[in-house]
């Protein structure tokens, strides 16, 4: 009876020992992920910019990206929402908000785009001319709902 006893208290504190890491780990891959579509969105934005000959307005220059947003699981942690518009960023449930800045003029065609529900989001990148000043930017936008995974 006691070697049960051991046996389940040590079960029970190497637990208490692994489970936190699993977490950091399924955060660490999470956090990966994101940083990975953001530097996506960045390098579709810098390619409209570079294309030759861009058709700049309607109908004018465009790429999409998709953005996924994992559901919670042991190996990926859960995404409270992801923020675009002059930068991208992302809350982790229950966490904090991390910015990670894009090095390239992406704004939000209106209010900045929030993406909360998991699957994979689908944005529209546009080359547009801005009005006042004449320069170049590129806006995003929603492509449609998220699909299913």
């Amino acid at each position: 009876m006691l070697r049960v006893v051991l046996c389940v208290a040590l079960a029970v504190a190497l637990l208490a020992v692994a489970v936190p890491a699993v977490e950091n780990a399924a955060e660490g891959r999470t956090a990966s992920a994101l940083r990975d579509d953001a530097a996506q969105l960045e390098r579709a934005a810098n390619a409209l910019f570079t294309a030759e000959n861009a058709a700049v307005g309607a109908g004018g220059a465009r790429r999409q990206v998709t953005v996924r947003l994992p559901r919670p699981s042991w190996t990926s942690a859960g995404v409270d929402h992801v923020a675009i518009g002059g930068d991208f960023r992302y809350v982790l449930d229950g966490g904090r908000t991390v910015r990670v800045p894009l090095r390239a003029p992406i704004r939000a065609s209106g209010e900045p785009i929030v993406l909360s529900d998991a699957g994979r989001h689908i944005l529209v990148l546009s080359l547009v001319r801005d009005r006042t000043n004449g320069t170049l930017a590129v806006t995003v936008s929603r492509a449609g709902r998220p699909a299913p995974r």
